[in-house]
């Protein structure tokens, strides 16, 4: 961060993904501050992590924490940029040494969507034929597929959600796998202007995952840039997203761990209903709590021990 040459203008260097959707989203976290603080400028620099770049090993394979974080991180650390904006879901629990989460924006839509190979026969996934395919990356989807859907066939689909949406409709030169649906974010969809006809899954029959639908802005402890992000801040935001980053904390998990969560605020009341699948998604413990906010250090580490327990 350093000011313009006539002090007018506080320029912010931001580094995001490579991505359509992570442009996207940065950009929407940019102009919200700048809403606030419009004498802020930035400078954009994107980059691929080793996500974005090993595509050919489904992501619980590939091993190791911040696959989509850690290049960021990385700029962060060195100087080269002082913001990094992600998706909650993919940063990890435990930051490297000096950096830290500087402000979580209000939830888009959370939940997860079906994308169809042909949506004028399907509308639904009770609409597909025994045997067909659907394509996720994520254990927590193709745990609950298999768990909902044990008909259905489940396959490993990588890139980014413009090749996802390729593969999906046959169209991309170097996959020969016919996806008869694919399961993505809706948050991911509605932030890239995403028209085409998608079923949005039940909030608590097709749980998220932690953190989904929540972009996060990382930067340096005790970096100045700290107070354009409180502004950005609400009590809701970091209660949700405590919560679920909270079992996940206790079960001893990560971005990839077979969580589904589904959380909930009403009338001062914390609403946690979550399932935890073992390794291999043949068992499955699922927990209910209700508590007031400020019970949320005491009702996350007993609800994740009794999932825990049920494994």
């Amino acid at each position: 961060m350093y000011e313009s040459d006539n002090n007018s203008e506080t320029i912010i260097r931001v580094i995001t993904r490579k991505s359509q959707l992570a442009v996207a989203q940065t950009n929407a976290v940019l102009q919200k501050m700048k809403e606030f603080h419009s004498n802020l400028v930035f400078e954009i620099k994107t980059i691929e992590t080793v996500g974005d770049k090993n595509l050919d090993q489904a992501l619980p394979l590939i091993g190791g924490k911040g696959l989509f974080t850690q290049e960021l991180e990385n700029a962060l650390i060195d100087g080269s940029a002082d913001i990094a904006v992600h998706s909650l879901k993919d940063l990890p629990l435990e930051l490297p040494t000096g950096l830290q989460i500087g402000a979580i924006l209000s939830r888009e839509n959370p939940s997860d969507a079906v994308l169809f190979r042909d949506p004028c026969k399907h509308k639904s996934l009770e609409d597909l034929a025994p045997q067909s395919i659907v394509g996720t990356s994520s254990l927590r989807r193709k745990y609950t597929i298999q768990s909902l859907y044990p008909d259905l066939q489940v396959t490993n689909i990588r890139g980014n959600l413009q090749t996802r949406l390729m593969k999906l409709k046959g169209k991309h030169p170097t996959s020969s796998t016919h996806y008869d649906a694919i399961l993505l974010a809706v948050a991911g969809l509605n932030r890239s202007d995403i028209n085409d006809y998608y079923e949005t899954l039940s909030d608590q029959k097709f749980m998220h995952a932690a953190g989904q639908g929540f972009l996060a802005i990382e930067c340096r402890i005790n970096d100045p840039i700290i107070r354009f992000m409180k502004c950005l801040q609400n009590t809701e935001t970091d209660a949700l997203s405590g919560a679920e980053r909270g079992i996940l904390r206790f079960i001893g998990g990560g971005c990839h761990t077979p969580l589904s969560v589904f959380t909930s605020i009403e009338d001062g009341n914390l609403f946690i209903k979550a399932t935890l699948f073992n390794e291999d998604g043949t068992a499955q413990s699922t927990q209910e709590a209700l508590g007031a906010l400020s019970e949320i250090d005491s009702m996350v580490p007993k609800l994740a021990y009794r999932m825990k327990s049920e494994l």
